[in-house]
């Protein structure tokens, strides 16, 4: 989903809001107060920035859906990786398939996250040469990331399953699993997830941009490249698949889980939709403006700051009632313990 372009009256809308605190054009907005409203196509560009900064917000990397409400929502996803079609004998009633499970993913009330205030001089806030919006929409885009994107590895970490251990790096000498990744821990890694997954409309790997340039770094005993950067449609592809990039995982170290891959269609980022149905939203999404708060008007200058719902969770994941036969659409690699 791309940001939203402004119409004349939207931009005078918000120009106005940002610097006299109101606001008269009601299409701009769903709900408000006196300090504060909730501007769509402001946060279209608050949503565009979190996925520049971090792509597990990029719909085209994982599921997002907009719900009304923030609260539990039950979904639903079927691991159908082991049933296969059978020829039925004559005269014998069709068989019917027993997919691996219905599996239901129950994600628990969006908490609501808080951008912090974003200082402005007066001064700025009334030079019309400033785009005060854009930066404004790009702080609170990265801002709300880090935050959240901390919140979904976390989930994706509790829910992915362990495809391989790393080995390190064989060219390099010291090199461990402990603080390296080697060629055969990629292969490993993407081989561990069932074919049927890998075939899925949005098969990623996922690291962040340090781990990708250690990849880079990789040489064979003669010094030459072992991966050689390619792209595709401005994406980054290792070993036929595209990466993305996320600055909430962590670095290659001991213990350490810096890579996945997978399913990512599986990643459900649920965004709660501004001014919902439910009472409880009613500061998603908000641009609030704070000028008589305790030093901010004697000293000019002017708060700012925003309000989002969001959560997520991976859907697939199944253990077959067994601890021993886990599998999961998302698998990561770890480091050795040191």
């Amino acid at each position: 989903m791309r940001a939203t372009p402004y119409s004349d009256a939207e931009k005078r809308e918000l120009r106005d809001f940002i610097e006299t605190g109101k606001y008269q054009f009601r299409d701009l907005t769903t709900g408000g107060t006196a300090y504060g409203f909730v501007p769509e196509t402001f946060n279209s560009h608050v949503f565009e920035a979190m996925k520049v900064y971090d792509q597990l917000f990029d719909d085209e990397v994982t599921t997002r859906i907009e719900t009304d409400s923030g609260g539990i929502l039950d979904l639903f996803g079927i691991d159908d990786t082991l049933s296969a079609a059978t020829i039925p004998g004559e005269a014998t009633a069709s068989g019917e398939q027993d997919p691996a499970s219905l599996q239901k993913l129950q994600l628990a009330d969006a908490p609501t996250w808080d951008s912090g205030v974003v200082p402005c001089s007066l001064a700025l806030v009334q030079d019309q040469k400033v785009d005060l919006p854009a930066l404004l929409a790009r702080s609170f885009g990265i801002r709300l990331a880090r935050g959240i994107g901390k919140s979904l590895v976390s989930t994706l970490q509790s829910s992915a399953i362990l495809g391989a251990t790393a080995a390190g790096d064989p060219n390099t000498d010291g090199a461990t699993g402990a603080d390296s990744i080697g060629y055969g821990d990629l292969i490993a890694l993407k081989g561990s997830v069932n074919p049927a997954y890998r075939a899925s409309s949005k098969v990623y790997w996922l690291m962040n941009d340090d781990t990708l340039t250690a990849l880079d770094g990789l040489l064979d005993k003669q010094g030459r490249p072992i991966i050689h950067a390619t792209y595709v449609n401005g994406r980054r592809i290792l070993l036929g698949f595209p990466v993305a990039i996320s600055p909430s995982l962590s670095d290659i170290g001991a213990g350490a889980k810096p890579i996945y891959f997978g399913a990512f269609d599986r990643f459900v980022v649920r965004i709660v939709a501004s001014g919902g149905k439910d009472a409880t939203n009613q500061n998603n999404g908000r641009l609030v403006r704070l000028w008589e708060a305790e030093g901010y008007a004697e000293n000019l200058l002017v708060g700012f700051k925003s309000f989002l719902r969001a959560n997520g969770g991976l859907l697939d994941v199944t253990d077959n009632g067994s601890p021993a036969t886990p599998d999961a659409p998302i698998k990561y690699l770890q480091n050795a313990s040191a």
